[in-house]
């Protein structure tokens, strides 16, 4: 189960940790950054706050916008290096009073955090706990400012943090995880933010989907409910491709109920091979490979358990061969032999159900 990405929008745009003050003191290596930035001259623009940064040891403002370009914050570049972009912000924050400049702080801290997730030093635990600290600190600074999406922005990525948790270590993340998501959802609103409710929404389904012990079938229909929300506001943004991402999460859950829920089995199933396709209308082979054969994987789960519970096992037998043979072939094709090979074991264990009967 995977969470949406961390939303890493700025508050006013790609060189925003400048305030109208450094822009008196500064406005000649900014203005020279900013025009390179738009020109989509990173490199030149890396050069230019560096030099900046140099020339200017006490300042914290070249160092935070110097460490956002290296994260690579607006885009992708040849420069990017999350490890060089942390010493940045790290200087940055290092000048700058833990009393003063509130505001700032917490935007390094959110900038600090998503690089964090993106980094590789230490383990990636280590680097969810450090990107998590970051988050946790910059959202209290929001609170007490009282900007509150920006507050409910630190909430989002600490849910997806939560949920990216190694599950052996951190038995509670899913928890967590729904709590975060639920702060988030009381500034997010469909009216205010439909995108970003929308992507809340869809992330707390997968939280409450993954969320063990308890009443299963009470949080599956949790689920459930999130993604129908999630599904609706991009169906009226028409966003194709988040549309299809949620019906295959439908589907996932709905195999999940068929699991916990014997006696609903069949109709959750058949409920569960709508959704996968009405995904596949969207994840085609041709257009989206990897998409396509994680769906066709998924299908082929749910016509195996429906073979299971139907009174004809031999059509929901042949349809899952064929699912499990398409997604080996295409998982083998974008170069994942496990998953292919995963997938292949599938098509025969089908195939050997069907010699059996």
């Amino acid at each position: 189960m995977k969470c949406t990405k961390n939303d890493t929008s700025p508050p006013t745009g790609r060189l925003w940790m400048l305030t109208p003050l450094a822009l008196t003191s500064h406005a000649s290596w900014l203005a020279r950054a900013a025009t390179r930035c738009r020109e989509n001259a990173c490199e030149e623009c890396i050069a230019i706050l560096s030099e900046a940064s140099a020339a200017n040891p006490a300042s914290y403002e070249p160092n935070a916008q110097l460490g956002l370009c290296l994260s690579g914050d607006c885009r992708d570049h040849s420069q990017i290096s999350p490890e060089v972009a942390l010493l940045c912000l790290r200087n940055a924050l290092a000048r700058l009073a833990p009393s003063t400049h509130i505001r700032e702080r917490a935007q390094i801290l959110g900038a600090m955090g998503n690089t964090w997730v993106i980094s590789h030093q230490g383990s990636s635990s280590s680097r969810l706990q450090a990107a998590m600290a970051c988050f946790a600190e910059a959202a209290r600074y929001y609170l007490a400012l009282g900007e509150m999406d920006a507050w409910a922005r630190q909430e989002f990525n600490l849910g997806n943090c939560c949920c990216e948790l190694p599950e052996n270590s951190t038995p509670d993340k899913w928890e967590h995880a729904v709590s975060h998501y639920c702060h988030a959802l009381q500034v997010r609103t469909r009216r205010s933010d439909a995108a970003a409710y929308a992507a809340t929404q869809e992330n707390l389904g997968t939280a409450y989907r993954g969320t063990p012990g308890g009443d299963l079938r009470k949080n599956l229909r949790k689920a459930i409910l999130c993604y129908r929300h999630a599904l609706q506001v991009y169906t009226l943004l028409r966003l194709s491709s988040k549309q299809a991402g949620v019906h295959n999460n439908l589907g996932n859950a709905y195999v999940s109920l068929a699991r916990a829920d014997n006696a609903g089995a069949p109709r959750n199933l058949h409920r569960a091979l709508r959704h996968y396709a009405s995904a596949l209308r969207v994840r085609t082979r041709e257009d989206l490979p990897h998409d396509y054969a994680v769906t066709q994987f998924n299908q082929g789960c749910a016509f195996l358990y429906l073979a299971g519970v139907a009174p004809c096992p031999q059509p929901s037998l042949r349809s899952a061969r064929s699912c499990f043979a398409e997604a080996s072939d295409c998982f083998a094709h974008c170069g994942q032999p496990a998953r292919a090979q995963a997938a292949q074991e599938q098509a025969e264990f089908a195939c050997s159900c069907l010699g059996n009967l």
